[in-house]
């Protein structure tokens, strides 16, 4: 079924390196109430390109399988604005609780019709700094101690 013959509006079109999406962010009002507490899972490398089943050297970015407090299941998510080596530098381990900048839900008839998940990067949430007042700055007298 093409659901946008029927009238529906899925969104705006996002390319995405090689492919577009439809961005179902609009209609989702808080984007990451649906997945309540994220907790890392794995890396699963990169997405690759390939054209005509041929490798292409590129990537579409860096995959991360994530558990799902809310939806009781595991997600890929793919990091488009993220290196290798910055993702190393975040040092994430099974079970880390996991926050991400700029998410963003697409649908995709490719693969049957299934819903994709982008972020720009990944981070961990910290714990410490949960319900904490921000941290004040140090006075002079401080610094010179």
């Amino acid at each position: 079924m093409d659901i946008p013959k029927l009238g529906l509006n899925l969104g705006e079109k996002l390319r995405i390196a090689d492919k577009e999406y439809r961005i179902l962010n609009d209609g989702i009002k808080d984007v990451r109430e649906p997945f309540g507490k994220l907790t890392f899972i794995s890396y699963n490398g990169q997405d690759l390109i390939a054209e005509d089943g041929v490798l292409t050297g590129e990537s579409r970015g860096l995959v991360l399988s994530v558990s799902s407090q809310a939806l009781k299941e595991a997600l890929t998510i793919t990091l488009t604005e993220m290196t290798e080596t910055e993702l190393a530098e975040v040092n994430l381990s099974f079970g880390d609780e996991i926050d991400f900048d700029d998410i963003v839900v697409t649908y995709s008839q490719v693969n049957n019709n299934q819903i994709k998940l982008y972020a720009s990067r990944v981070k961990k949430v910290d714990k410490t700094k949960v319900g904490q007042a921000p941290n004040q700055p140090k006075s002079q007298e401080q610094d010179k101690k």
